[in-house]
């Protein structure tokens, strides 16, 4: 390419007068500076399309629209949007080898950082750290003691146990259950987030389910 350049000065300048060696040499400063202008702007298109494949692609953005992944915030969640941040950075690290290299990295590392935003801005965190460990437990004990209350009313309508009052019907019964299993699960995960259990929770919770699944398959087998 600095060939190029500097076969085209040499073009320019000969028409003024006979090419010595000092104008060779102006040619090749000429072509020079030209070849350095071309070849920053260059490296500076292969930085910005980089930059746009990893940090807010426009594939994601449909003008007119939020960005795709605010629009999975406002449908799924903030909890549901974490996890998929935490996934995708384990996605790009675990493929990155075999396939866009450095890329993938940095889409790794922009996951990651977009993770630790959203948990961040996470209104339920937020609550749990303004409260703090303590009261939020506190008020676990009492979630806790309002659904054990609604699944025995819960039982009670479907004919378990003493009957309830007639002006209290199946859907409000029903509807008073969700509640409650919506506000212990709210502060359960705060509290979880206090003590920064998450993992150590998953990996037991995994173990529990193995091992029922085993005496499943146990009793399966006796039978």
């Amino acid at each position: 390419m600095w060939f190029l350049f500097s076969l085209l000065s040499l073009v320019l300048i000969a028409p003024f007068g006979a090419i010595n060696s000092w104008i060779a040499v102006l040619a090749i400063i000429i072509s020079g500076v030209f070849f350095t202008v071309w070849y920053i702007k260059e490296k500076e298109g292969e930085g910005k399309v980089k930059i746009s494949n990893v940090i807010h692609p426009g594939h994601y953005n449909i003008p007119g629209r939020k960005e795709c992944i605010e629009e999975m915030v406002d449908k799924f969640g903030m909890e549901a949007v974490e996890t998929f941040c935490a996934l995708n950075a384990y996605k790009y690290t675990y493929r990155h080898e075999l396939k866009n290299g450095q890329e993938d990295m940095d889409k790794a590392s922009n996951y990651q950082n977009m993770l630790l935003e959203y948990i961040r801005k996470d209104p339920r965190f937020k609550i749990a750290d303004h409260y703090g460990l303590n009261l939020q437990m506190e008020q676990l004990i009492e979630e806790m003691s309002e659904l054990t209350q609604a699944i025995c009313k819960y039982k009670r309508k479907h004919g378990e146990g003493q009957s309830i009052s007639d002006m209290v019907t199946y859907e409000r019964v029903e509807e008073n259950l969700i509640e409650e299993l919506a506000d212990v699960k709210l502060v359960l995960g705060q509290v979880i987030h206090l003590l920064d259990c998450d993992d150590t929770v998953q990996e037991i919770m995994e173990q529990k389910i193995n091992r029922t699944l085993e005496r499943i398959g146990e009793q399966n087998a006796g039978n």
